[in-house]
């Protein structure tokens, strides 16, 4: 695969870490102040819609881990990494 392909791919998979951690810290951002508004202590976590509402933030963590994975493994699948 040509050099400038692999460096190309790499970048966008970046872009796509940086905006799904952005995304992530917008939910957690939100989330925290509905909390905040809400109240509730220390049991307030145990309901099952903040559950929800925090499985829904740290989701978009997920997706900037495999980008970060699979920037770092871009130049072997292409052949251009160590063996």
């Amino acid at each position: 695969m040509n050099p400038l392909a692999v460096a190309t791919l790499q970048v966008l998979l970046l872009v796509v870490a940086l905006a799904a951690a952005g995304v992530a810290a917008l939910r957690g951002l939100r989330l925290a102040r509905r909390a905040a508004r809400e109240g509730g202590g220390a049991r307030g976590w145990e309901h099952p819609e903040v559950q929800a509402g925090l499985r829904h933030a740290v989701a978009p963590l997920w997706w900037t881990a495999a980008a970060v994975v699979l920037t770092a493994l871009v130049p072997r699948f292409a052949g251009m990494g160590a063996a």
